[in-house]
């Protein structure tokens, strides 16, 4: 994890002239971490760590570490 937003953290290495909002979406579909994402109150804005503190279990993390290497 990249102490980004989620989103940013999916897309990270883009140029975010490549890219849209619903690619990311796919890949996280892809990579089944969509549903908890989508369940979190800011869905794809939220920050991945608040003050060093991960608000992530380690299985969501691995999700999104492959919707990343999907995308």
């Amino acid at each position: 994890m990249l102490g980004l937003t989620i989103g940013d953290d999916i897309s990270y290495g883009c140029s975010s002239y490549t890219f849209t909002y619903e690619d990311i979406i796919n890949a996280a579909r892809r990579a089944h971490c969509y549903n908890f994402i989508e369940a979190l109150p800011m869905g794809y804005d939220t920050s991945v760590a608040l003050n060093g503190t991960s608000l992530l279990s380690g299985g969501e993390k691995q999700r999104i570490a492959i919707a990343r290497a999907l995308f």
